[in-house]
């Protein structure tokens, strides 16, 4: 409206120079539209904030939870947006699922994408949450959208994302192929395979790679550095009784040797707390079952379902099995692989038999047996 003026202005002072003379009158009449013009632009100002507020009454003002709540738990809004992509039941259960949550005013971890990628489209990422260069570290635990959302919201393509295939547990919502990250997300990316593992000892690595090597040989196994060790050894415990034995006897080896951080990995919570328990009768020792964001206490010798043990080590692994056996398939060989991979020098395994850690698929020359 002050440009549509400015101009209406502008045509009249123009249209005087060139009708009238330089004269008295032609300058009144110049002085008299400059103020009429400042006038109207005054009043234009003073009114804006009234009449744009009065005009926006008529929208209502919601954030982006609301438009996320009106996709997820609509049935309308989602079959016409998810189209083909759901069939009947998945959408029903998605939309059974999302109004749950909802209700409660909690969102799940699968949320955190799409509402930051709808906020980035409707209301824009402030400035100091962009950023010019991100790294990603377990980048085989994101998914396509999420690694997607981040790129569009952060405002770069500069991303360094770092992960191991091998370690990706959370397998609905992981990575299953860096080629597809770098096709639906980063075209332009460079893609290097890094094969050296400095964690842990060519012993143990060989018996880790060889689990691996069975049911994914598509994945690239680690090579380990030079550094050799104790062989893995599996000690077979057919009850409790058995368990608790070689669990002591498991410990008092390590011991022997001296080392500083020791660790039972175990498959689930549950079996944690099974060992947990069988653990209070072992007065030579003292446990800590660990949980998400719990920090390890000095001295203690830690209790660790596998899934929180990624991105840990310790110099003695003990992984055991009492009543939870890894099944032969990929998740939980992948959990297992990650417990095999977290010692530095020292690796037991305690269970009814080898089928129930896996070592019935790999050659016994990698593993020693019972040793007292």
């Amino acid at each position: 409206m002050i440009k549509l003026i400015e101009q209406k202005f502008e045509d009249q002072f123009d249209q005087l120079y060139y009708s009238m003379n330089h004269t008295d009158e032609r300058r009144k009449k110049v002085i008299h539209l400059n103020e009429e013009k400042d006038r109207k632009i005054a009043r234009i100002k003073k009114t804006t904030n009234k009449v744009v507020t009065e005009y926006m009454k008529v929208y209502q003002l919601n954030n982006v939870f609301y438009y996320y709540q009106e996709l997820m738990s609509k049935d309308n809004s989602l079959k016409s947006y998810s189209k083909d992509l759901l069939c009947e039941d998945e959408r029903q259960h998605l939309l059974k699922t999302a109004r749950k949550t909802f209700s409660s005013n909690k969102y799940e971890l699968e949320d955190l994408a799409p509402l930051l990628y709808l906020q980035h489209l409707l209301y824009g990422i402030k400035d100091e949450w962009k950023a010019k260069n991100v790294v990603i570290d377990e980048g085989q635990d994101y998914s396509l959208f999420q690694l997607y959302a981040l790129r569009k919201s952060t405002g770069t393509d500069l991303f360094t994302i770092l992960g191991d295939l091998s370690q990706g547990i959370h397998s609905y919502r992981g990575m299953k192929s860096w080629n597809q990250l770098i096709e639906e997300v980063f075209p332009r990316a460079l893609y290097r395979t890094l094969k050296k593992s400095y964690r842990t000892t060519i012993e143990i690595m060989n018996l880790a790679n060889s689990l691996l090597s069975y049911s994914m040989p598509h994945l690239d196994s680690a090579e380990p550095v030079v550094r050799h060790g104790e062989s893995p050894f599996f000690r077979r415990a057919e009850n409790k009784k058995d368990a608790k034995q070689h669990l002591m006897k498991a410990l008092e080896h390590v011991r022997n040797l001296n080392f500083k951080t020791i660790a039972i990995i175990s498959k689930t919570n549950e079996e944690a707390k099974r060992i947990e328990k069988m653990g209070l009768s072992l007065t030579d020792y003292v446990f800590q079952r660990l949980e998400e964001n719990v920090s390890i206490e000095s001295r203690k010798i830690a209790i660790v379902p596998a899934h929180l043990s990624k991105g840990l080590e310790f110099d003695a692994v003990i992984i055991m099995n009492l009543a939870e056996p890894y099944r032969d398939e990929e998740l939980d060989t992948k959990l297992l692989y990650v417990a095999m991979t977290r010692p530095l020098h020292h690796l037991q395994l305690i269970a009814p038999s080898k089928e129930t850690v896996l070592l019935n698929r790999i050659d016994q020359s990698y593993y020693n047996e019972n040793l007292e």
